[in-house]
């Protein structure tokens, strides 16, 4: 039968809304980005962060508790203004309350807000203020019940801002602002930075001593109440995102790069601490009494009790990029990842143990062997391969030196043998049943990297690689493996393959899907809504998985037909997934994230074409799908309240090519298709303008 290709394009996507779909398992107590931490006592700790993460501490960080909001909104900023009454803020204006010293939250109403809220600052639990990423400041005197906006300075956005009591305040941002209130922020008077950098953070410890920091590693100090403000050697050029002084005399700052810096003598000389410099510190808080906390990217949680001299982390886990999940048995499982990570699970999932694999290579996948004389665990990586015989305690490395430099990204059983595959389309047969046998059956039919491996039936090999070609090789009783190319063009890259019998199942970028139900010989070319698809299972010929970019998980109930959009609540790239059964499965992904899912990831309950369920929170624009494209695409926007549309196409010099959408448009999800039959290949600019929100997004049409 000659090899075929059929175009198709999904235009269901389902959303789920709901975190509880995935728990998070490492690294703990989160993996998410966090961006402020409110200190309320010295047990008492809230943190927020990426995705909605809000997480609470009430026994000084030693434990931490996952609060639940409904909200996917990026928090940037905390406040408590008592044990009680706090505040959380940020992406697309959003503000939610608690009552309750941070047990649950409740989203306030803050109108037509839509910009970011990076910093908000309570002087009672009546009165507060948010200042803004356009320059504008919100205030409340009625607990947040009712926010009003005023424009204090449009040209730039407001990084921190920081009040001392009811009248006296300070404002910090872009283009090196400083502007101070001594009237409850009626008026705001500049003060004169001498840079025109971004401040990112101001604390004062009295209303005289103060300090400021922001990029280039800039230090301010003033000592009359920001009269004037002097400079201060940091001893680094990196960016300062935080500062906290516990007196006149000790202060820490910290920020991009695992920069800590301290001081002994009010900011006059600065000490640094060496720390990880994978991790950005976003917030450093000291309580009066030394005790303080340092949190920042990856979920980084760390705790000191003598004014940030020492420092005890609170996050625990590994954070290197993981790339490959396998488990053996029920209860026992392993993971493989860049920096040569190997973690093991004895308990079904709930705790992983990292092993030694003496490699700092990237490892990329793994499989388990098993007969009735041995078991062996295998893992194929950038520098080789590794083999356990005691099911991963130990590791020991094979280099296949007749095939040098070989980066190996995929191995699979069949029968008695595993095979590998890697760069420069090289295919490797190891025999289990013949000790250190190892043969070289392809090298160089594909110019391309090998992606991905599998065996659609026992005597037949499909591979895909990083161009988007699909090889095949049969075996052949008198030459052995047969290779060839089959006639797939314009194919994005695939990375894996899955096959239930004769129904088969490939995803990659752009979001491409192709699948086959003849043991693959034919493959219809379909186009799902994520990014790039990284990992696809299914479990049966109906039900199946899909994880990619940007935390995207999709499902399908009916063998790939339509597809579901699942939130995961993180934007970290999934790499690979397992499940055991329709409901309990494994995501794995970068900076070492691990979750599980006893729900299948979620129940699909709204679509994106009907009016929905659960309105929309925030305004949004989706990549359109496919891209590149060819002749048609997909858009899909969020509109959280009632206003004018207008979406409009734009070539490559700014000129308007066509308007797609123009007209009002009730609170929710929507997709419009945009056909480009009579458009040149070239790259195109799309445009969206609702109410005062507005966003541009690049796609290319590819004939």
């Amino acid at each position: 039968m000659p090899n075929k290709i059929i175009v198709i394009f999904f235009l269901t996507t389902v959303f789920v809304y709901g975190q509880q779909n995935w728990k998070w398992m490492n690294p703990l107590p989160q993996g998410k980005g966090i961006n402020n931490i409110s200190v309320i006592d010295s047990n008492n700790v809230i943190a927020v962060g990426d995705n909605g993460l809000l997480i609470k501490s009430i026994d000084a960080g030693l434990s931490w508790k996952v609060i639940e909001t409904g909200y996917a909104n990026k928090l940037l900023t905390s406040f408590f203004a008592d044990n009680l009454n706090g505040w959380a803020a940020g992406e697309n204006g959003i503000v939610l309350r608690t009552t309750d010293g941070g047990s649950s939250f409740t989203r306030q109403d803050t109108g037509d807000v839509t910009f970011n809220i990076n910093s908000i600052y309570f002087t009672s639990a009546d009165r507060g203020y948010a200042a803004c990423s356009n320059g504008v400041l919100l205030n409340t005197t009625n607990e947040g019940i009712l926010w009003t906006s005023t424009t204090v300075n449009p040209a730039s956005s407001f990084s921190k801002i920081y009040f001392l009591n009811h009248d006296i305040g300070w404002l910090t941002g872009e283009n090196g602002i400083i502007k101070k209130t001594t009237n409850g922020g009626a008026d705001w008077i500049d003060e004169n930075s001498g840079v025109n950098t971004i401040l990112s953070s101001i604390c004062f410890t009295d209303k005289d001593y103060g300090w400021i920091c922001g990029q280039n590693g800039q230090i301010f100090k003033t000592t009359d109440g920001g009269n004037n403000w002097s400079a201060s050697i940091s001893t680094t050029n990196k960016w300062l995102l935080s500062i906290s002084f516990i007196n006149h005399n000790s202060g820490i700052a910290a920020g991009k790069n695992g920069i800590l810096l301290s001081t002994s003598d009010g900011g006059n000389s600065w000490n640094r601490q060496e720390h990880d410099t994978t991790f950005t510190f976003n917030c450093v808080s000291f309580l009066t009494t030394g005790t303080g906390w340092l949190a920042g990217s990856s979920g980084f949680l760390a705790k000191s009790g003598d004014g940030g001299s020492n420092w005890e982390f609170q996050s625990s886990g590994n954070r290197a990029n993981l790339n490959s999940i396998i488990f053996v048995t029920a209860d026992y499982g392993f993971i493989v990842g860049d920096q040569g990570t190997i973690l093991k699970t004895t308990d079904g999932g709930n705790t992983w143990i990292k092993k030694e694999s003496n490699t700092t290579f990237s490892l990329n996948d793994v499989v388990f062997y098993s007969d009735y004389s041995n078991s062996q665990l295998w893992v194929a990586g950038d520098n080789g391969f590794l083999q356990s015989t005691d099911f991963g305690e130990t590791w020991s490395t094979l280099i296949i030196k007749s095939i040098p430099n070989v980066r190996y990204k995929s191995i699979i059983r069949n029968g008695s043998s595993l095979y590998a595959a890697g760069d420069a389309g090289t295919v490797v047969e190891l025999d289990m049943t013949k000790p250190f046998s190892r043969s070289l059956i392809g090298s160089g039919f594909s110019l391309d990297n090998i992606k991905n491996l599998c065996f659609p039936t026992s005597h037949n090999i499909l591979a895909t690689c990083e161009n988007g070609a699909i090889i095949t090789a049969y075996i052949n009783s008198l030459s052995g493996f047969i290779f060839s190319e089959l006639n797939t063009p314009s194919i994005s890259t695939i990375n894996q393959v899955c096959f239930v019998g004769k129904y088969g199942w490939m995803t990659g970028l752009y979001g491409v899907l192709l699948k086959c139900e003849n043991g693959g010989g034919y493959w219809i070319k379909s186009f799902v809504d994520i990014t790039e698809g990284n990992g696809i299972q299914f479990i049966d010929t109906l039900n199946g998985y899909i994880c990619g970019s940007n935390g995207g998980f999709l499902k399908t109930t009916d063998g790939g037909s339509s597809w579901n959009k699942v939130l995961t609540h993180t934007t970290n790239s999934l790499s690979k997934m397992v499940f055991q059964d329709i409901n309990s499965g494994w995501i794995i992904g970068a900076n070492g994230l691990i979750m599980e899912t006893n729900n299948g990831g979620g129940t699909a309950t709204t679509d994106i074409n009907d009016s929905p369920a659960i309105s929309p929170n925030s305004f949004s624009l989706s990549q359109n799908f496919p891209n590149p494209f060819n002749p048609e695409t997909n858009i899909n926007y969020s509109i959280p309240k009632k206003c004018n549309v207008s979406i409009k196409i734009f070539n490559v010099l700014g000129k308007e090519i066509s308007t797609i959408v123009n007209e009002n448009k009730e609170p929710g999800n929507y997709n419009i298709n945009f056909k480009g039959n009579r458009l040149p290949s070239g790259i195109y600019f799309y445009r969206i303008q609702a109410g005062d929100f507005s966003e541009t997004k690049k796609m290319i049409l590819l004939k």
